[in-house]
């Protein structure tokens, strides 16, 4: 699984949440194994801010693939692609307060 590094030591996941205040029959709770960081991660600049969760069990869920070959020949990663990001994080600097729906936005 893939996860941003500033989320620290996770202990496990839930695939399938869409709002942390409602039981939903779908969700799957999964215990992580290991976490591997980006080996540049930097916490003060945030730059590199990627790690990978192995999983103990695989999740019933398919997986996402997050690139295909077409795509990094047709300068996927070029400046200005839109991408999709998705998270539980804050939505406004200076908060430590957490949304309660799963958040996407579409960025450059």
């Amino acid at each position: 699984m893939l996860t941003a590094a500033h989320c620290g030591n996770v202990a496990r996941v839930q695939i399938g949440l869409h709002n942390r205040n409602q039981n939903d029959g779908c969700v799957e709770t999964i215990r992580v194994r290991r976490r591997v960081e980006h080996p540049d991660y930097d916490d003060d600049s945030i730059t590199n801010d990627i790690s990978l969760l192995e999983l103990e069990t695989a999740s019933n869920y398919a997986p996402i693939h997050l690139l295909t070959p077409a795509q990094s020949l047709s300068g996927f990663e070029n400046q200005g692609v839109l991408m999709t990001v998705s998270g539980w994080g804050t939505t406004h600097s200076g908060t430590n307060q957490l949304p309660t729906t799963l958040q996407k936005v579409d960025l450059p």
